[in-house]
Parts: C-alpha cells; sequence; structure tokens
C-alpha cells in the first residue's frame, strides 16, 4: 500500500491529492479546519502561497515511501 504512489503515474497521484485536498469532501482540508489552520472559504491550492506548500505535500506523500525502503534497505546492509 505505501508504495502504490510510486507505480501509479503522476497525474494519478495528483489527482489523488486534489481529492484529499477537496475542500467539502476532503481529508486534508478537514483536518486543517478542525485544528484551524485553514478557513473554510480559502481552498488549500487557491493562494500562491499555500498552492506551494500544497504541491510539496504532494511531492512528499509521493516519494517518502521510496526513500524508506532505500534507508531500509542501506541499513539492513550493514
Amino acid at each position: 500500500v505505501l508504495t502504490m504512489t510510486l507505480v501509479i503515474p503522476p497525474a494519478i497521484v495528483g489527482m489523488m491529492y486534489l481529492l484529499m485536498e477537496d475542500p467539502q469532501f476532503g481529508v486534508i482540508s478537514y483536518l486543517l479546519q478542525s485544528i484551524g489552520l485553514l478557513n473554510s472559504n480559502n481552498p488549500i491550492l487557491a493562494t500562491a502561497s499555500t498552492a506551494l506548500a500544497g504541491v510539496l505535500v504532494a511531492e512528499i506523500w509521493q516519494w517518502t515511501p521510496f526513500m524508506v525502503l532505500i534507508f531500509l534497505a542501506g541499513l539492513r546492509a550493514l
């Protein structure tokens, strides 16, 4: 499940992330609104300052499992 983002095209990863950031039904938007970091009238990708952070989170979400696998393989080789 963790490496699923590596075997699907980046466009599909982007679509999945947009669904998670949806202002009405997205999990990420809900969590940020519940802790007070996001206003419901201002979606994450609406402004330039928050869009960069949103894109960075999507990239980190896509590539973190691969980096963890490489790290664990290196530790195992020791």
